[in-house]
């Protein structure tokens, strides 16, 4: 294959990719934003640029239509915020504790970067979205102590069939977790 030929093929396959690669361009790949395969713009690929969520591909593939209603309906099936308690000195412990903190710490991290995204989107693109969160209220406690106890269960059941039930349940600012 002649050189000319071979960088034809290679702007029309988007860039540095070689005439044989052949696999279909996803969408964000289409509206300008990266492969999966290519490097993140960020740290462990933590952040994600704004060209490249729902509202911004959209207006990038139909700039004539409006951004459809986007919704976001979290439920995230912890408390936000672990309760205190009293951790043994020794690491298995330790490490639980470290790790039910640290899950908990970056899902309210991602959630807020989820409202944050959101606003962005309204404030730059004048998209119509809507976050709303629930997850089990800070007061409640298991009846019953223990992992995966039958009655515990059950009163958690009742209650994510009652809160889902109520609109109040439901937050709509990130300052609520």
């Amino acid at each position: 294959m002649g050189g000319d030929e071979e960088e034809g093929q290679r702007r029309e396959l988007g860039g540095d990719r070689k005439p044989d690669d052949r696999r279909k361009r996803s969408v964000v790949e289409q509206a300008g934003g990266r492969a999966a395969d290519e490097p993140a713009d960020s740290v462990a690929g933590v952040e994600q640029p704004e060209r490249e969520i729902p509202p911004a591909l959209w207006q990038h593939a139909y700039p004539t239509l409006p951004i459809p209603p986007i919704r976001y309906w979290v439920i995230f099936n912890n408390q936000f915020r672990p309760t205190p308690q009293v951790t043994a000195p020794k690491w298995p412990a330790v490490i639980q504790r470290s790790l039910e903190t640290s899950t908990r710490a970056a899902t309210a991290t991602a959630v807020r970067h989820l409202f944050a995204m959101a606003e962005i989107s309204r404030l730059k693109r004048k998209a119509d979205i809507e976050v709303r969160v629930v997850s089990i209220p800070g007061t409640w406690s298991p009846p019953v102590p223990g992992v995966f106890i039958k009655e515990t269960m059950n009163n958690l059941a009742d209650l994510g069939e009652k809160m889902g039930a109520d609109p109040a349940s439901w937050n709509t600012e990130p300052s609520a977790f």
